[in-house]
Order: C-alpha cells, then sequence, then structure tokens
C-alpha cells in the first residue's frame, strides 16, 4: 500500500519560498518579463497614444474591448505586468540574500583545513624538504599574505592552509544586486518619467503645458500637473556649415540663444548638442532645427489674413523642407503646399545645394475650397489633403517678392527667413541609476568570469614527507602556477635558515 504525505501550511509555504527564491526560477521569472512587455511595443498604449488606442478599438471592436479590458493597452501598468515584475524582485532577493549571507560567514572563518588525502586534489605533489615544519611556517605564511591569499597555519598539525578568489563570488554577487537594481531602476522610470518634444520657432516662447508639446508621453506615476512650470523663449538660433571642399556643408555650430522664466526668476541661457537645459529635474535637449520662412496672405480685399512664420520639416541634407498653409474660409478656404529651398537651384529639379540660406527661394502651390479643418477629423499640419480642392496655381517667390493669386483672390509675400529648433523635454529619475547599475553589472560580471577561486595547502607527513596540493572550485588552469609559488617559497625559507 501506497504512503501519502500532507504537507502542513508551514512546510507548503516553505517549499513554495524554496522554488521561488532559486535560480531557475529567478531566470524564468526574467523570461517572462521580456514576453510580457512585448505588447507594450506592439500595441498603441494609452498613456503615449490615447488616439492610436481608439483608432485601434474602432477598427477592431470585438478585439479591442477583450484586449482593453485585459491591459494590454496599458501593460506597464496592468495588474498582471506588475505581478510578474514584483515576483522576480522577490526572487532574486531570495536568492542573493542568503548567498550574500554565506559568503560573509566564509569571509569571516578561516580557510579549510588540510585534507587527510591529498590524492583526491586536483593537484598535488610530493616533495622533499629538510627542515622542519617550524622553519617554513612563518616564512611561507608571509609569503603568501603578500601576494593575497588568506592563510592559515596549523602548529599542532603541521600544515599551511591559503585560499585566494574571493572576488569571485563577490563579482557575481554584485552581478546579481545590479540586476536587481537595474529592474528597479526601469521601473522608477516606468512610473516618475516623462518625454516630448516641442517645436518653438524664434522670437516664440512656449511653455510646458501639453498643449504646447508636438508629442508628449507620461509614465504610469505622472499627470500634467506634475509638469515643471516653465516657459522658454527662442530668441535666436545660430546655425554654421562647413564651406570648404571637404566635408562641405558638414554642421559646425548650433546654439540655440533662449530665455528661461520660472516661477522665480528669468535667464538667458545657451543651449547645444550635447548640452541641455537642466531645470527642475527636466532636460531640454536641443535635437532639430530647420526654417520656418515668414509670409504674409491678403484676400481680395487687400486685407492681412495670416502673417506668421511656417514651420518647414527638412527632407534632406541641404536642407530642402516642405510645409503646408492653411486658411480655413468654408468652400472659399484658401491651402498652400509649401516648398522652402535655403540655397536654391534650378539646373535640373528644383533643389537646396547647401544648408545656409544664400539663395532662399519658397515654391507654392495654391488650392481653393473646403479644407476639413471643421469636420473633427485630426490631420497633418504639414500636409495639405487636396481631395476636393481646386489648383489655383504655382508660382516662386524670393524674400520681399509678391505672388498675386490668380483670379484675384489676393496676394502671397515672402517676408523673410526665420528658424525654428526641436527640443527633447525628458525627466527619466532612473536613467543615472540605470546606468550606474550597469557598470556594476559589468564589472562583477568580468570578476566572477576572470577572478579564479582556488586553495592550496602545505602538509607535512607523520614521516616527515611533505606534501603540497591545491584545489580549484572551477575547471579553470593556473593550479600549477600556485604550487610553484609555494615551492619557491620553501625554497626561500630553507635558504634564509
Amino acid at each position: 500500500m501506497s504512503e501519502t504525505f500532507e504537507l502542513t501550511p508551514k512546510e507548503l509555504g516553505r517549499f513554495l519560498w524554496r522554488q521561488l527564491t532559486s535560480m531557475r526560477t529567478a531566470l524564468l521569472l526574467l523570461l517572462l518579463l521580456v514576453v510580457v512587455s512585448i505588447p507594450g511595443s506592439v500595441l498603441p498604449q494609452q498613456n503615449i497614444d490615447a488616439f492610436g488606442v481608439n483608432q485601434w478599438i474602432e477598427d477592431s471592436p470585438t478585439l479591442g474591448n477583450i484586449l482593453l479590458k485585459l491591459g494590454f493597452f496599458n501593460v506597464f501598468s496592468s495588474v498582471w505586468f506588475s505581478a510578474v515584475y514584483l515576483l522576480l524582485l522577490i526572487s532574486l532577493v531570495g536568492c542573493i540574500l542568503p548567498r550574500s549571507v554565506k559568503h560573509y560567514r566564509a569571509l569571516k572563518t578561516q580557510p579549510p583545513a588540510a585534507p587527510a588525502n591529498f590524492e583526491r586534489l586536483t593537484q598535488f605533489e610530493n616533495i622533499e624538504l629538510n627542515l622542519p615544519f617550524a622553519a617554513y611556517a612563518d616564512q611561507v605564511s608571509e609569503g603568501l599574505v603578500k601576494n593575497k591569499w588568506r592563510v592559515r597555519v596549523n602548529q599542532e598539525k603541521n600544515y599551511i592552509a591559503a585560499e585566494k578568489g574571493y572576488l569571485r563570488e563577490v563579482g557575481n554577487l554584485a552581478f546579481h544586486l545590479a540586476v536587481v537594481g537595474i529592474i528597479l531602476a526601469v521601473g522608477v522610470g516606468v512610473l516618475f518619467s516623462y518625454r516630448g518634444q516641442m517645436l518653438v520657432r524664434e522670437g516664440t516662447a512656449v511653455a510646458s503645458t501639453p498643449t504646447q508639446f508636438s508629442s508628449l508621453s507620461f509614465g504610469t506615476a505622472v499627470s500634467v500637473s506634475d509638469l515643471p512650470a516653465i516657459t522658454v523663449r527662442l530668441n535666436k538660433f545660430k546655425a554654421e556649415f562647413e564651406r570648404g571642399e571637404v566635408q562641405r556643408g558638414a554642421a559646425r555650430v548650433f546654439a540655440a540663444d533662449v530665455s528661461v522664466q520660472t516661477a522665480t526668476d528669468t535667464r538667458d541661457l545657451i543651449i547645444e548638442v550635447n548640452k541641455p537645459l537642466r531645470i527642475d529635474g527636466s532636460k531640454w535637449f536641443l535635437v532639430g532645427h530647420g526654417y520656418a520662412p515668414r509670409v504674409e496672405v491678403t484676400n481680395a480685399e487687400g486685407e492681412i489674413i495670416f502673417s506668421d512664420s511656417v514651420i518647414m520639416l527638412p527632407r534632406d541634407g541641404n536642407f530642402s523642407s516642405e510645409g503646408a498653409i492653411k486658411l480655413p474660409n468654408g468652400e472659399n478656404g484658401l491651402g498652400f503646399i509649401t516648398a522652402f529651398l535655403p540655397t536654391a537651384d534650378f539646373s535640373g529639379q528644383p533643389i537646396s545645394i547647401f544648408p545656409s540660406p544664400d539663395n532662399p527661394v519658397l515654391l507654392l502651390a495654391a488650392w481653393q475650397g473646403d479644407l476639413g479643418l471643421d469636420s473633427g477629423v485630426p490631420q497633418n499640419i504639414f500636409r495639405l489633403d487636396v481631395e476636393g480642392l481646386e489648383r489655383v496655381g504655382l508660382s516662386s517667390i524670393r524674400p520681399g517678392e509678391t505672388w498675386e493669386l490668380p483670379g484675384k483672390l489676393g496676394s502671397v509675400k515672402f517676408v523673410g527667413v526665420e528658424r525654428f529648433v526641436t527640443f527633447d523635454v525628458a525627466r527619466s529619475p532612473g536613467g543615472p541609476w540605470a546606468l550606474g547599475f550597469s557598470i556594476l553589472a559589468l564589472i562583477g560580471l568580468i570578476s566572477g568570469l576572470y577572478v579564479r577561486s582556488r586553495r592550496i595547502w602545505l602538509k607535512q607527513l607523520p614521516d616527515g614527507s611533505y606534501q603540497i596540493g591545491a584545489l580549484s572550485r572551477s575547471d579553470q588552469p593556473g593550479l600549477e602556477s600556485d604550487l610553484k609559488l609555494l615551492k619557491q617559497l620553501c625554497s626561500a625559507a630553507e635558504e634564509k635558515s
């Protein structure tokens, strides 16, 4: 008859704890964390792209609503992702703490005594020494200490034990602690970070409010109210390019002259590439720039209906740029597809041959009709949808020139050339910690891989003969050199006696 064993609640708890805190479970949980993170990079997330989530659900209502209820559109704050994340942390900490305590105790204890049978060791030799054990004890132990060995001398049993390579386990523990630190730092970043981009034209200012960002994403524990109260005005942007034959057109100077206003003061600063503005825990990086031609549009009555600089998006290294101007007026709206060439060349297809505005030309294609801005459907501000519109005409103008629109619809004047910059605004409190722990993980990994942990012994047998032996905790080579050191120290002790 087979016997059945029943575990008490306490025994069951111990069993489950041992399973959870095993390294195998930690590796499986780490792999599972990677797997459950995949939907967060494949599907749109509510805190980053709420419009994309709504569009996804609208296109696939059945599947979309199921995924919404399961948290696939908010992966990193979902219950199941948090559960895997916490279990992984508990598992890793449960693995590391006992090993750390064990290693600490090992550091406090002396190297192990000499084995009774040296023939079972990885390396051993019978050596011929002519002096009693006491003549070697002090000299050999001092030499080993100078070579960074931990030494134990037993005069009663006539042996010297030495151990080296404790940094190997220290490296292993440091690596695993660093992994925990990286996971925590990433978690802090997911919770408390935010990132967005702003387009700022010369002579204008932007405030750190959601409506001023062209894109903005929040961490799961961050809201709009957490954005710092900052206003940045772009006074002037300076850009210089190489004009020589070698690397012609390469960037040489990018510098944004800004005025930064906070709740307490106003400062004038220069923001350059790799020299961001650091303020209130956020960083403002200069990541892009371009041209914003100033345009003035009048209607048939000669009234100015538009006068502003228009941001053009660069499409090549010489800053050939494109954009759009939209002036809604019901069925009589005016729209312009625009292209800007800083240094225009018309020998073939119109292009820019240099990034600086040496020969600026603005190309315009005018359209008339309902621009659809009142339809409620989001539009790209840099594109003009010409479906259903009537083409009015094409023209190219230089600064100071005016194009009279056909049909007496009005005129367009190219007033001058201004610039804009793109700021990447970010706050990532976990970033520096993640970097620090990554460096620690690398150091720990190198230490764990290349530091050899080994033990050596010198022992005098009852018949007066001597044996030396060495043992490594791994199969790494090098024990021969350790035994050679031991024999050299014995020879040096004989010479001094």
